[in-house]
């Protein structure tokens, strides 16, 4: 048994003395403010800390030394070196595994112990209540990876920060760095930067779009003070606190997500709450096929076979537009073959050369078609939308929505911001963003996306608080006890409170003792990991327990909602 200071015996423990932590955060927000607030606010929990800068390691290897430049170049040259490791390696997770590579060694240098793991084999032994923080994330397979080593010993804060702020700290940074504030004479401006941070469309780009709303934890970063209060109250939740319980938003952001379930779409599953001022939730939606006499279909009242996968093997929205392409490509040629006709008439020469044109054309015409925006059309689809299905779920109980609040897994598409809109909503909350989603375009003067100051507009609001995803296990009291966390009464049934010197992360590998291995499950995966990274550059022989194909993460959505 493990005693506290005074000698009171306390119930054995599960090793928790290591804990990552992973920062994901768009360009322009202040990264350094975050990691700093955060090894404060381990530290009063007695937990030392590493930071580790992935953009270190694009540096180490560049080809020249760009980090003398304007800070605007400076930025652009780490993300294209960030695209050049990630092709060279045809792995997308390549900064994961240097990270990896770093944590393993840093624990080597400092470790005052060794482990051993099995007859005359030894390891470093783990540093006691240490952290190691990666700053920061930029792709699902970085995340991944981390994941798959880490397990639930890693989390990950997503640090927002508004649109209009991000560009001005940017321009603020720009300016100071080449002491010139005339936008025209910089290389890259603020707006180009985020743009290219959010989404490369090129293999092995950066995809923080796809890579932020998986986080455990979302932080607002746009102010000192409130990225202070959001991080103290991230670490009281994860250290156990036991009487930290849910915001509204974290409710009605789970509640969302629990319907989200419900769905059995090709594409994503979306849900949707609307939900009071005071937290209370008028109705739920989600995106399904709608029954007749109203709502949607459930898996348990036997739908006589309507849903879409039982209808046929394809989505209904992907499949008209394959046939709206197939359509317009034979269109096309039939019009060029009378073209070819004519022509052979006047010229052999001229048929030639539009006979290969005619070739080239149609058969380009599919993916010509699709790149230019037709994949994004979502009028087809048979199932009405979450957003939507919320709505009339409280239209059909006769239940006002105005000055409500919706909470959606997923950012409405346009056909459901006007109706949103239209509603008299008056706020919504997403955490995916949805790239096809004309909303802000089509509606400017009435909906303001991710702003600091939306006026007298309806706010779209990226959600802060505990991730669905987690909800469960950190607001879970009874288990929080199981595992050894301080309850919330003793045997007297007096309150107790947290001992930050004692407190332990809820997010840990828990286990019996007499069942726990001398090297946790994590340690052998970082081995295995450590092997693969030294084979990709050069350092080691192939792995033979590690598979050397590039990381492929199953996607947790599909295209369409």
């Amino acid at each position: 048994m493990k005693r506290v200071s005074d000698g009171t015996a306390i119930r054995e423990m599960p090793d928790h003395s290591e804990l990552f932590v992973a920062l994901a955060l768009a360009v322009g927000t202040d990264a350094q403010m975050v990691a700093d607030l955060l090894v404060t606010e381990l530290n009063n929990y007695g937990f030392s800390s590493d930071v580790f800068r992935l953009s270190d390691y694009l540096a180490e290897q560049a080809d020249e030394d760009y980090r003398g430049r304007p800070f605007d170049e400076l930025i652009w040259a780490a993300m294209s070196e960030g695209d050049k490791l990630r092709q060279a390696w045809d792995r997308d997770d390549a900064l994961a595994l240097h990270a990896i590579s770093d944590i393993v060694a840093t624990r080597e240098q400092k470790s005052d112990g060794t482990v051993e793991i099995c007859p005359g084999e030894t390891e470093p032994a783990n540093l006691v209540r240490h952290a190691y923080i990666l700053r920061s994330l930029k792709t699902p397979d970085e995340l991944g990876t981390l994941r798959a080593v880490y397990g639930p010993r890693l989390v990950v804060i997503g640090a927002y920060s508004p649109y209009d702020r991000r560009v001005a700290h940017l321009a603020e940074r720009i300016e100071a760095s080449r002491h010139d504030e005339e936008r025209s004479h910089w290389t890259h401006l603020p707006e180009d930067l985020i743009a290219r941070d959010e989404k490369e469309d090129a293999a092995g780009g950066q995809d923080l779009s796809g890579t932020f709303h998986r986080a455990d934890f979302f932080v607002r970063a746009w102010d000192r003070d409130v990225a202070r209060d959001d991080l103290r109250r991230t670490v009281e939740i994860l250290f156990g606190d036991p009487f930290r319980t849910p915001t509204r938003d974290e409710y009605g952001q789970f509640m969302a997500a629990g319907a989200a379930r419900r769905s059995a779409e090709f594409g994503r599953q979306v849900g949707a709450a609307i939900a009071t001022e005071d937290g209370s939730i008028i109705s739920l939606g989600t995106n399904e096929v709608p029954e007749f006499g109203g709502g949607s279909y459930w898996e348990d009242q036997g739908t006589g076979g309507n849903r879409d996968f039982e209808i046929g093997n394809q989505d209904t929205n992907r499949k008209h537009l394959d046939d709206l392409v197939e359509q317009l490509r034979a269109q096309i040629a039939e019009v060029a073959d009378v073209l070819l006709g004519q022509a052979q008439e006047r010229s052999r020469d001229a048929a030639e050369i539009l006979g290969w044109l005619r070739d080239e054309v149609v058969d380009s015409l599919a993916a010509s078609l699709r790149a230019g925006g037709l994949k994004d059309l979502t009028e087809f689809g048979r199932a009405v939308h979450a957003e939507m299905d919320a709505l009339l779920e409280a239209a059909r109980r006769g239940v006002s929505v105005s000055d409500a609040t919706l909470y959606t897994t997923t950012f409405p598409c346009h056909n459901c911001a006007r109706h949103v809109i239209a509603a008299g909503i008056k706020r919504v909350v997403f955490i995916e963003p949805y790239a096809k989603s004309r909303a802000e375009d089509l509606h400017p003067e009435a909906i303001a996306i991710a702003q600091s100051d939306p006026g007298q507009r309806l706010a779209f609001e990226p959600f802060v608080g505990v991730a669905p995803r987690r909800y469960l296990d950190i607001f879970d009291a009874s288990s929080r006890a199981q595992l050894g966390h301080v309850s919330r009464k003793d045997d007297e049934g007096n309150k107790q409170t947290l001992d930050k010197a004692l407190a332990l992360p809820v997010f840990v590998d828990a286990g019996l003792p007499q069942f726990r291995p001398k090297l946790p499950a994590y340690r052998a995966k970082e081995l295995l990991a450590l092997d693969h990274f030294k084979q990709l550059t050069g350092e080691g022989d192939e792995p033979d327990a590690l598979e050397s194909e590039p990381n492929q993460q199953t996607p947790e959505s599909g295209e369409t909602k």
